[in-house]
């Protein structure tokens, strides 16, 4: 995925009102098992020639809880399989971690080196540190990627102090990128509770394509809705939407860009 794997999320700040601390309830679980879908349409606003790039990623990936839930605790997250598409240029590419034929050679050693690895990760306050993928020196097989955050899977109060209107809100840094997160609680129904995200995210990231050094900077918004178990505190679905605005920097040549992108999460019991 993106260089600079190895930088820790710091957190900034973390603000809530709530009758309690930002602890979850406890949690006993076995494994979760997350599927992730994201899409992208990214467009590079040159003069007259406009480009647009698709591409839609979906990965599986199971979790299994190495510690007990708290504001810092310990997963390990095993890949099952990445697959997706990117079109570009005129040309579609398609992936697939249990078909890697046709791949070219970086791409293939990418998806080998990450799947079926079991990796620990740390969550702290509900935010993972560092990137769940290895880095390989090479050009990736996607445009611009958002890592998971398998922090969220985890919803940060005891179900007694779980209600409607409870808001929290905290940041994290990642290098040169940040991001302010907005909670809220918007209702709660049965067994499953509701909770709206708005974030403002500033990214700044570097990658590799067709062979050159690509700098992105951009900003904008990111809207959630995600579903939590009431009685577990795990979540179930998450969809969100982003819009980005920036430049990408290429050889010293600057163009506009945007991107705008649309994810779904699903999270099952095991």
């Amino acid at each position: 995925m993106q260089k600079g794997n190895r930088i820790i999320w710091q957190f900034v700040w973390i603000f809530f009102i709530a009758s309690g601390k930002l602890t979850a309830q406890s949690v006993s679980l076995p494994l979760i098992r997350v599927v992730h879908q994201i899409n992208n349409l990214t467009t590079l606003h040159i003069p007259d020639q406009p480009i647009t790039i698709q591409s839609h990623k979906s990965t599986k990936t199971s979790y299994r809880l190495l510690t007990p839930v708290s504001t810092r605790f310990e997963l390990e997250a095993t890949t099952e399989n990445i697959s997706g598409s990117l079109f570009a240029f005129g040309k579609e590419e398609k992936f697939n971690s249990n078909d890697t034929a046709g791949l070219q050679s970086d791409e293939q050693a990418w998806l080998l080196a990450n799947i079926n690895k079991p990796k620990k990760i740390v969550i702290h306050h509900f935010h993972a540190d560092g990137l769940l993928y290895d880095t390989l020196e090479s050009s990736k097989p996607f445009y611009f990627e958002i890592e998971e955050d398998p922090g969220k899977y985890f919803l940060p109060f005891d179900k007694k102090i779980v209600r409607a209107g409870l808001i929290w809100s905290d940041s994290t840094v990642q290098d040169s990128s940040k991001q302010l997160h907005q909670y809220i609680i918007t209702k709660i129904i049965d067994q499953q509770i509701f909770v709206s995200v708005l974030s403002d995210w500033l990214i700044k990231s570097k990658l590799s394509q067709l062979g050159k050094s690509v700098l992105q900077q951009m900003k904008g918004i990111a809207r959630s809705e995600r579903v939590y178990n009431l009685s577990t505190g795990i979540l179930q679905t998450e969809s969100m939407k982003v819009k980005l605005s920036g430049s990408s920097t290429m050889e010293k040549e600057v163009l506009p860009i945007t991107i705008e992108l649309s994810s779904n999460t699903v999270v099952s019991l095991h």
